[in-house]
């Protein structure tokens, strides 16, 4: 995916092994040797590979064929790809890193490519909350602004988003001023932590109980209702 839409290099730097997937040891033992002789190549197999081409083409042709408000594939080849960003932290004193998946300065926008099961507003809202994507676009906006001289609130921050099985549908987000303050909070407390830790030099664990864990409530509407 990055190779093909971030990179525009996908030939380059994707090796295909002649196997459908890695189920037998020989399509297993080709994929060790490209990966120890070419470590800066992704290795596919046939299956992937063509998963990967229909994701991609999909990306590409998806303002065209759906008319959307931005081109996610125009965001994504027009920006500065991948560059790296280092700031000092002043609360914390810690030095906080950063690389972006395209920054493009005379926007003023940070976009990044994600892949998902579900690409609509409500599935990738709730991978969104699950993998912390608030807090790294607030993490990736405010280190990269600082490394910049800019004004983080003077930025956006978008997701291109493309589904993993056909017909591979695409989705573009972009993070709310809410979901960014969301998102700085979150981080500022995982900064304030780590830099606690390191003063103490102890790193405690999450809980010194047995914590007991329930089903979350898209699991709970699946399950059948009690009556009295």
């Amino acid at each position: 995916m990055h190779a093909g839409l971030l990179e525009d290099d996908y030939e380059a730097r994707v090796h295909v092994v002649p196997f459908p997937n890695y189920k037998k040891k020989a399509a297993q033992d080709e994929k060790k040797r490209i990966r120890a002789e070419q470590p800066y190549k992704y290795v596919l197999n046939e299956s992937q590979d063509a998963e990967a081409r229909a994701m991609i083409e999909s990306v590409r042709t998806s303002a065209e064929t759906f008319g959307f408000e931005l081109d996610p594939y125009a965001l994504l080849r027009t920006g500065d790809i991948e560059c790296s960003f280092v700031s000092l932290d002043e609360q914390t004193g810690l030095t906080r890193k950063a690389r972006p998946g395209c920054l493009i300065p005379a926007q003023r926008m940070i976009v990044d490519l994600k892949t998902a099961h579900d690409a609509s507003p409500r599935g990738f809202g709730r991978k969104r909350r699950d993998m912390g994507y608030d807090l790294s676009a607030a993490f990736h906006l405010d280190t990269a602004c600082a490394a910049l001289g800019e004004d983080p609130m003077d930025w956006v921050y978008l997701w291109v988003v493309v589904e993993k099985e056909p017909p591979y549908a695409v989705g573009l987000f972009s993070a709310s001023p809410d979901l960014l303050r969301h998102g700085r909070i979150r981080y500022r407390q995982a900064l304030e932590l780590v830099a606690s830790c390191e003063r103490r030099g102890v790193w405690t664990p999450y809980s010194l109980r047995v914590e007991e864990l329930e089903p979350n409530h898209y699991e709970q509407a699946l399950l059948p209702r009690q009556t009295a």
